[in-house]
């Protein structure tokens, strides 16, 4: 019996499966998606089956075939959804089957465990509150209006929500109807951006469906995440939640998919092969599988919303909030340099902070009620810039060729000495602040720009009576710890650990709301918006009676937007940036990048595929020059790019004529959400 089997291992796009023989023992007990092992390039690794012939072929082969090893899985470990699933991704995302199979396949654990794991019962921090009733008015009717759309044929909505809570009500409502109506034996995924999103969700639905949930994510030990992944299997878990690689769970009879915050950048896998984003797996499963789909965003992204408005997604506004209005207030921090304050920290928001903390009445009263302080800076260390002031030397990681960033650390038992280094982001590369320039020798070493470490050593001084801490990925600071503090100034990270301290906030203020527009990227501007959109709303979430934002574009739109709390204001003005410039969702876009450790070979490659690429002339397909990353070299390694940019229906058949030409080892990024 010769069996084709996909290899679980990384292999360049031209390959796919390789045929082996069932030794006699094993003959009729091998079935497609069983989990095998298999000598492969004399390691031996495990593959899945995908097909199964008859013995006769063996006598046609002038080769000999080698054998399979052993029956890893008695039972099929993928289904024949996800088996189609995988030749999709394969052929949409030029990777090799065997890439993604490697990347989806449970890993099995020689022990199995009976009870259920303590990763599953961590409680979230997140305090849930009560729904007010035009709310849960506007959930019912969104609901209904769920319900009726699907019983007439429609597959794909997009939930806009405003209030953070309403948004799980809605789910729970949603999935009740999907498993107790549609069907008993459906289920549903549920996506969230992050890890640290699961247990929120978790909580809530919990209390609901109790010991019908299931959590996957990369976090799991081996044992706990294959306990997970056969839950679902068998059928006794209704409800996946997990970040993106939980769209590839084993469900039998998928009702539901729901990708929560959808806008979030997360959903793109960017470190490595195969550059999927969860959303487009989602769209393909709904064709396979019938499942209806759930986009849900506070900031939806401008394509999800393009495609609403043009009918061919649902749109499901759920925009009443239980809490109360909060109008941010604007400071143009070139109004303060103009008033002789050079501090990124303005007038008014030390006037506030001074408010909070010093030993006047009203800050005793705030501080006895443990009231806190959040500022938002998405950037770490103390100066971002660090150069030379008689040459002009820029200090650069020599790996990734991007500037370094000064940080400073504590010594000694008393923690008063600083010691200074200069770190490379990318790589965690360090070194010693030099003493003089090494090109020219002079000692006028300057540092510029500012980071959470610059912020927090300002406002100690400035506030020394404070309890002031910075969460970044610098900091060693636990989430339980946070209460401890009068002052956190973090990046992104605080953002995703709030929960614990939400209804002690008093004030949050944004120390640079500009640090991402300075990005040439036409997806730069979403991502502000999002990132905006989501503190406003933690803003609105907690006791915050104060919102301040410091900015030296107070005209940018993205600002506007936010100010007027209006998502159409930003989305009429960013899709027509993006007509003007033919940026999705008006074109498709790939991004082939090459990376060497020699600058030459580098741009030698990208020169001789672009000339290649170029002698294809596709009517409406735009090829672009050769161009340097933002990040000119990583890791030692210089990477350029060409981008292709075709029509926004796409033509298969061309795409794939100019992707032969991509030698194996380019990196194909379709779909790409930076061209940097």
């Amino acid at each position: 019996m010769v069996v084709d089997i996909i290899p679980a291992t990384r292999l360049t796009k031209n390959l796919s499966y390789f045929s082996y023989l069932a030794p006699s023992q094993l003959e009729g007990k091998i079935k497609i998606g069983q989990l095998v092992e298999i000598p492969f390039r004399g390691k031996v690794i495990q593959g899945i089956v995908i097909k199964v012939q008859s013995s006769k072929l063996k006598a046609q082969n002038n080769y000999k075939l080698k054998e399979i090893i052993k029956i890893v899985s008695e039972e099929p470990i993928l289904s024949k959804e996800q088996l189609k699933i995988v030749g999709w991704m394969a052929s949409y995302y030029y990777v090799s089957p065997a890439v993604i199979v490697k990347m989806i396949i449970p890993r099995i654990p020689k022990r199995r465990i009976k009870s259920i794991p303590p990763a599953l019962k961590e409680k979230s921090a997140y305090i849930f509150k009560e729904v007010e009733m035009p709310v849960l008015d506007q959930i019912r009717d969104v609901v209904t209006r769920f319900i009726s759309l699907s019983k007439k044929g429609k597959s794909i909505f997009l939930l806009h929500f405003k209030d953070a809570q309403a948004r799980f009500v809605t789910y729970s409502k949603i999935i009740a109807y999907i498993t107790n109506v549609v069907g008993r034996d459906k289920q549903v995924i549920i996506l969230v951006p992050q890890i640290n999103d699961v247990f929120p969700l978790f909580s809530f639905l919990e209390e609901n469906f109790k010991g019908q949930i299931a959590i996957l994510h990369g976090n799991l030990s081996k044992t706990t995440y294959y306990n997970e992944w056969q839950k679902v299997q068998r059928k006794e878990a209704k409800i996946i939640i997990g970040p993106r690689s939980a769209i590839f769970a084993p469900v039998k009879d998928l009702g539901l998919i729901i990708i929560d915050k959808e806008e979030n950048e997360n959903f793109k896998q960017r470190d490595q092969s195969p550059r999927y984003h969860a959303r487009k797996i989602a769209i393909k499963l709904r064709e396979l599988t019938g499942a209806k789909i759930i986009l849900s965003g506070l900031a939806p992204s401008v394509e999800s919303y393009y495609w609403a408005k043009k009918g061919e997604y649902e749109y499901l506004p759920l925009l009443n909030s239980s809490s109360a209005l909060l109008h941010p207030s604007l400071v143009n921090m070139r109004d303060e340099i103009k008033k002789g304050n050079y501090s990124p920290i303005s007038q008014k928001l030390q006037e506030e902070i001074a408010t909070l903390t010093d030993d006047r009445p009203q800050g005793e009263k705030i501080i006895k009620q443990k009231k806190k302080i959040v500022l938002f800076l998405n950037r770490r260390g103390t100066s971002t810039i660090t150069l030379c002031a008689d040459c002009n030397w820029l200090f650069r990681c020599p790996y990734c060729d991007i500037p370094l960033v000064l940080h400073e650390f504590f010594q000694g038992l008393d923690r008063k000495k600083t010691v200074g280094k200069l770190m490379c982001h990318h790589c965690k590369w360090s070194q010693d602040i030099p003493l003089t320039c090494p090109r020219c020798h002079g000692h006028k070493i300057k540092f510029f720009g500012t980071g959470t470490q610059k912020i927090e050593e300002t406002l100690k001084k400035q506030f020394p009576k404070a309890k002031i801490k910075k969460v970044d990925k610098d900091s060693d600071i636990k989430i339980k710890d946070f209460s401890k503090f009068d002052i956190c100034i973090g990046t992104t990270l605080l953002l995703q650990n709030i929960d614990s301290i939400k209804n002690e906030i008093a004030l949050i203020g944004i120390i640079s709301a500009d640090t991402l527009f300075y990005l040439a990227d036409f997806y730069s501007t979403e991502k502000t918006f999002g990132l905006l959109s989501e503190i406003s709303d933690i803003a609105l979430e907690t006791a915050a009676s104060k919102f301040i934002i410091q900015t030296h574009t107070p005209q940018n739109y993205v600002i506007q937007a936010i100010l007027k709390a209006s998502y159409p204001f930003f989305y009429h003005r960013e899709i027509e940036e993006r007509k003007n410039f033919n940026y999705p969702p008006f074109a498709k876009l790939i991004k082939l990048i090459y990376r060497h450790r020699r600058e030459k070979k580098c741009l030698y490659e990208v020169r001789n595929l672009h000339r290649k690429l170029k002698t294809k002339k596709f009517k409406g397909i735009e090829i672009s020059d050769p161009l340097p990353a933002h990040t000119r070299k990583i890791r030692g390694r210089y990477q350029w790019y060409i981008i292709i940019k075709g029509q926004e229906t796409r033509d298969k058949r061309q795409e794939e004529m100019l992707m032969k030409l991509v030698p194996n080892d380019w990196i194909i990024d379709v779909d790409p959400i930076s061209l940097l």
